[in-house]
């Protein structure tokens, strides 16, 4: 054998054996804007010197060809190139493949030929297989917008149709905690006609403890399940406000309200110039409202508050 042809990692020395990676490897994606696939393959050349690359990609039964870069022959999609020590390049061909909605599917895998022009030496290795999903019809888009504890945030997403039949299904909500918790799911149906775009409309509790939620939504139709978003549902804190109180009392001292997020502590502070505080204490809502006492506020002519959230640990 020529010994250029000797990989560039080194021998095992106790089996006189080497290794080395498939230099062929096959990527599919889909695309809803088109209802499409696109297959990626790549080539590398792992040896010491440049080799002609001949690939072929078997097309199966029912394919329909949207785009290539190479040529067809015989049922097949073949490419041929230099590659460079070291080197590698990127074949790629688009199409469609009746798959059902959500269902495992693959192509037959591309076999690669690399050759040494200068002499007879070849080497042929077929790619791993690659699997993929069948695409739903429908593809769902939006925002999930910011919210506010103690109050309800409306949704809209939009359903497209990128076919040309009327489709119907359900989008699945789920909404879970920070630690992974179920907090809640639903589900909303939809019916959208060819080529058209649905709105759903729905609103996301603002009553769960403020924090961040993960929110997925997965499409239903036919009996199959399929990613649809992954996205995240803040919560912010409700605004602290503080209520007026009764006059001080040298017994029970300043007594006011408070309204802020239960679970919530706050640090109440109190002043007599709007510029040097000091802590009054600190208050846990229970419930909002929640009554707060100053029971040094006799000692002052007048007496200024303000009060600092402490997010739960």
């Amino acid at each position: 054998m020529n010994p250029n042809w000797s990989p560039i990692p080194h021998d095992n020395e106790l089996t006189n054996l080497f290794g080395i990676a498939n230099p062929i490897t096959e990527f599919v994606s889909a695309s809803t804007t088109n209802q499409g696939y696109q297959a990626r393959i790549w080539i590398s050349n792992p040896f010491a010197i440049p080799l002609q690359a001949v690939v072929t990609q078997p097309l199966p039964a029912g394919i329909v060809l949207l785009s290539t870069d190479g040529t067809l022959q015989n049922g097949s999609i073949v490419w041929t190139n230099t590659i460079a020590t070291n080197g590698f390049v990127k074949e790629s061909f688009g199409f469609t493949l009746p798959v059902s909605p959500g269902t495992p599917t693959n192509l037959p895998p591309p076999t690669v030929v690399l050759t040494d022009a200068t002499s007879s030496n070849s080497l042929t290795q077929m790619a791993s297989v690659a699997t993929f999903n069948g695409i739903f019809p429908v593809a769902v888009y939006g925002v999930i917008p910011l919210g506010a504890w103690g109050y309800e945030t409306p949704v809209r997403l939009s359903v497209t149709n990128f076919t040309t039949t009327s489709q119907m299904g359900s989008l699945i909500i789920s909404l879970s905690d920070a630690d992974g918790n179920a907090v809640t799911n639903f589900s909303l149906p939809f019916a959208v006609d060819s080529l058209t775009t649905t709105d759903l409309i729905f609103n996301l509790s603002g009553t769960l403890p403020a924090g961040t939620y993960s929110v997925t939504g997965k499409l239903s139709m036919g009996g199959e399940l399929g990613f649809a978003f992954s996205t995240v549902y803040v919560i912010d804190p409700a605004p602290v406000t503080l209520g007026f109180g009764s006059p001080p009392d040298v017994l029970s001292g300043f007594n006011f309200g408070i309204e802020g997020t239960p679970g919530f502590s706050y640090l109440i502070q109190g002043s007599t110039n709007l510029t040097d505080w000091e802590p009054v204490r600190y208050a846990t809502m229970t419930n909002s409202p929640m009554g707060v006492s100053d029971y040094y506020a006799p000692n002052y002519s007048q007496r200024f508050y303000r009060a600092i959230p402490v997010p739960p640990q």
